[in-house]
């Protein structure tokens, strides 16, 4: 997979200055990373000290060790749904000094064990700081707000 394949970026990110911009791409990388099953990429800029509400759990992660217990939690195998694309839209990025805050929404198209296809839409809040010349994601949070089935075309 390359540099965002499977990502579609819905976002007129043309007022954007270097710093918004870049927190942007490196959120499109994070959800590449994600499709090509690459856990390493997702939390390539994850502070290690970072708070992370995944939408799969009402616990709060501590950090990469806790973070590592949700993952390890979700189901594994043939049953479970294998996410096929993203979309991207959205974006809302305020940065104060050494600190960003994130906002967008992203659909991610699953197909499910029966072979039927959903759109889960998340909305996602991120909090940005600048350490050392490079943005960390220090607190994540996700909530899926609307799942539909997709229509798979013949």
């Amino acid at each position: 997979m390359t540099a965002n394949e499977g990502i579609t970026d819905l976002a007129d990110t043309s007022e954007f200055d270097p710093d918004q911009q870049e927190i942007w791409d490196e959120q499109k990388a994070i959800y590449a990373g994600f499709l090509a099953g690459n856990p390493d990429r997702v939390d390539h800029r994850i502070a290690p000290e970072a708070t992370i509400w995944d939408w799969e759990t009402e616990k709060i992660a501590n950090g990469h060790e806790e973070f590592a217990l949700v993952r390890a939690a979700r189901p594994a195998g043939i049953d479970v749904p294998r996410a096929l694309s993203m979309v991207t839209e959205d974006p809302i990025i305020t940065i104060h000094g050494d600190i960003a805050l994130g906002r967008h929404r992203v659909t991610v198209v699953y197909e499910l064990p029966d072979g039927r296809r959903v759109a889960r839409t998340l909305r996602c809040t991120l909090q940005w700081q600048k350490k050392d010349g490079e943005w960390w994601i220090v607190h994540s949070h996700e909530d899926i707000i609307r799942e539909r089935d997709v229509e798979v075309a013949a």
